[in-house]
Formats: structure tokens, sequence, C-alpha cells
């Protein structure tokens, strides 16, 4: 990733990379470079990004998948006992 880096934009001819990493798959999208920020928004130009590769994921990623999918799980079960705690008075809200 280049970014929007002015470094890489005369040897690719683009402004960066992003690489998007979601359930469905992978995405890399490339950024057309622009003057500057300020011109952008004086003049309300758009960054023009396009879809460089898509490689769509053959199954659906889900929280419970990743690394901390587990310690996650974890600490919903804890919040949602927390809340209950809460719910039924046994604990009171702070300052209370």
């Amino acid at each position: 990733d280049g970014g929007f880096s002015k470094a890489y934009q005369g040897k690719t001819g683009i402004a960066g990379y992003t690489m998007i990493f979601d359930q469905k798959g992978k995405q890399l999208i490339s950024h057309m470079p622009f003057e500057s920020k300020q011109k952008a928004i004086e003049e309300e130009i758009d960054i023009l990004s396009y879809e460089t590769l898509y490689s769509p994921s053959s199954k659906v990623i889900r929280v419970k998948d990743i690394d901390d999918g587990k310690s996650l799980k974890e600490y919903i079960i804890d919040l949602k006992e927390l809340f209950q705690h809460f719910k039924s008075g046994k604990i009171a809200e702070k300052g209370s």
C-alpha cells in the first residue's frame, strides 16, 4: 500500500491501494491521484477509486471464525450476564 503517497504516483500512475477483507471476500481498490485535499473539498471533487481485484470467499466468514472470535463470544456472554444483574437490581448504576 502506497497510501496516497506522491512518491508512488509517478511509478504506478495511481495514488495507492486499499485492501478490504470482509465476510464476502477480498477486494483491492486502487485510488486515483488528486491535487490536494483542499482543492477536493473546495471544488467538491470526488477521489476516484476502482475495484482492481475481487476474490470472493467460498464460505461466508463469521466473527466466530476469526482469531478473536472465541474471546468476543465470551465477552458478549459476560455483558449479557452483567445486564441481567443490573436489570434484576443485583447491581446498581454507578453513582447511584
